[in-house]
């Protein structure tokens, strides 16, 4: 199993707002923030190398805070689940990638990718 790490380059973008930021994955300690903010994190990545027909990939998400509103790949609608969050997406992968997330700042925590982003490939 080969796994590939995507800390940066993030783009964080407050969702009503046209500034975005540049991020590192996992995020440093988020400060205090009314609840009910909304975030997009944008990641574009290439498809991996020596790929196969039996090659499993697979997306994980170790950690968040806040609310996980939207998780896509590709523009892609995927299944959103419990941190840490591990989703097979070979069938959505393309040359060229991107991941989109959305989260929810709530009044317990503000929105921050807290854990490691990283893709795991399975050669079978």
């Amino acid at each position: 199993m080969h796994t590939i790490r995507l800390r940066r380059p993030w783009e964080k973008t407050r969702i009503g707002s046209e500034v975005s930021i540049r991020v590192e994955v996992p995020e440093a300690e988020a400060t205090s923030e009314p609840a009910g903010n909304k975030y997009q994190y944008l990641r574009r990545f290439n498809l991996p190398t020596g790929l196969n027909d039996l090659s499993v990939v697979r997306l994980r998400i170790e950690a968040w805070t806040g609310d996980l509103d939207a998780f896509e790949l590709n523009d892609v609608a995927l299944q959103i689940g419990c941190p840490p969050m591990d989703v097979d997406v070979t069938k959505h992968l393309m040359r060229h990638n991107k991941i989109e997330l959305r989260l929810i700042s709530t009044h317990q925590a503000p929105a921050a990718l807290s854990g490691e982003v990283t893709l795991s490939i399975d050669d079978g």
